[in-house]
């Protein structure tokens, strides 16, 4: 909960210092509780990460692009509402990821290796297809040269090991601190929120929005190098003008998919693709029996995550209308500013002022702020 609620405190960070106190013997607890609660820690964080994300515009890795509708949907007095289909998204996805575990499962005990050659093609494809999406020629070229901008910066920052932990400054000045800036002024006073209100979870809907998940997850599994966030501009360029509600919905399947995901990465090839996982690597050796309870735990922490972020995110929301953003958005880019120095140093803060001044840019220009993920997916189209 705590590592989903506060910015910059990352579940690998907990795992790491989990494991240092087991390595010295000063935590007495069983594996099946060590691995239990790691892999709790991992599903809930994938819930509550939106509620700061949402709002108070302070993104993590993993929940950026949900920025920007997060808050439009937040100043129109749904919040709540935005915060409850990402919880809907994780449910319903992860229900429907199940069943297809066994075909992943082939794919990559058999299509791994192979697959790693058109990394590159298909993230080329899917950037084209995104800066094409703008539509008029003006937009185009703006969206490239964000995209652009955003790569060179994540090449220089990324590859030369400068500065560390650069990704955290990098993504908190592209989806954060500039969305604050730019909406500082515009409003005061959020409006009063509204909670509550019924709402179908299997509806058709959500079924459909589940499978586009899925599908923008999969990505995860037949290109391991690829994560969350580029799955989720799969999603974004899947569909395109729709609204604000459905693509929260589906970036929270997509990190909840990638959760359960990892875990049977982790089983059937020994890939960790999160700290959290390299650590239950290095403490236990993955038996059928460590899967097992793996596999047991995403379920607790899917039920634990979806009832705490649904009632943390109502208590936020009787609060959030009663204070000025204006002074909370000025708060939030201090508090960003000042992670950026304890996580990455001065350089951290110089790395989150240029990438700001991208995300402005992205924003005056009108075009979508998806195209600053060039941050990543440049380094990674170099590296195959």
């Amino acid at each position: 909960i705590i590592t989903g609620l506060i910015p910059g405190l990352h579940t690998n960070t907990i795992a790491i210092i989990l494991m240092g106190l087991v390595l010295k013997g000063w935590l007495d607890f069983s594996n099946n509780i060590v691995v239990g609660g790691l892999v709790c820690m991992l599903v809930v964080h994938s819930f509550v990460d939106y509620i700061p994300s949402i709002f108070f515009g302070a993104p993590n890795s993993d929940t950026v692009l949900s920025v920007l509708p997060g808050h439009r949907l937040l100043l129109k007095g749904k919040g709540y509402f935005a915060l409850r289909e990402t919880v809907i998204g994780g449910i319903i996805s992860f229900l429907i990821g199940l069943p297809f575990l066994l075909v992943f499962g082939w794919f990559l005990i058999n299509w791994l290796d192979s697959l790693k050659l058109f990394v590159a093609p298909v993230l080329l494809i899917i950037t084209s297809w995104l800066i094409l999406s703008e539509i008029e020629l003006k937009k185009i070229i703006w969206a490239a040269f964000v995209f652009i901008s955003a790569g060179v910066l994540g090449i220089i920052s990324l590859n030369t090991f400068i500065v560390k932990d650069p990704l955290f400054p990098l993504l908190s000045g592209f989806f954060g601190v500039s969305m604050l800036l730019f909406s500082l002024g515009k409003r005061g006073v959020v409006p009063d929120q509204k909670i509550g209100g019924d709402f179908e979870l299997f509806s058709f809907g959500n079924l459909a929005l589940g499978f586009v998940s899925l599908f923008a997850s999969s990505l995860m599994v037949l290109f391991p190098s690829l994560g969350p966030t580029q799955s989720a501009t799969v999603a974004q360029a899947i569909l395109r003008k729709s609204s604000h509600q459905k693509f929260l919905n589906v970036m929270g399947g997509i990190n909840t998919l990638d959760v359960l995901f990892t875990i049977v990465m982790l089983y059937l090839v020994g890939s960790a693709r999160s700290g959290v996982l390299v650590v239950v690597q290095q403490l236990f050796e993955i038996s059928i029996d460590i899967f097992l309870i793996m596999f047991l735990s995403l379920f607790i922490g899917l039920g634990f995550g979806v009832l705490v972020s649904l009632y943390v995110g109502k208590r936020v929301s009787k609060v959030v209308s009663k204070i000025n953003y204006n002074l909370v958005s000025i708060s939030m880019i201090g508090f960003l500013g000042i992670l950026a120095i304890v996580l990455s140093g001065f350089l951290g803060l110089f790395l989150m002022s240029i990438s700001t001044a991208i995300g402005i840019i992205s924003q005056n220009a009108g075009v979508k702020k998806v195209h600053a993920m060039g941050v990543l997916t440049i380094p990674t189209i170099l590296n195959f």
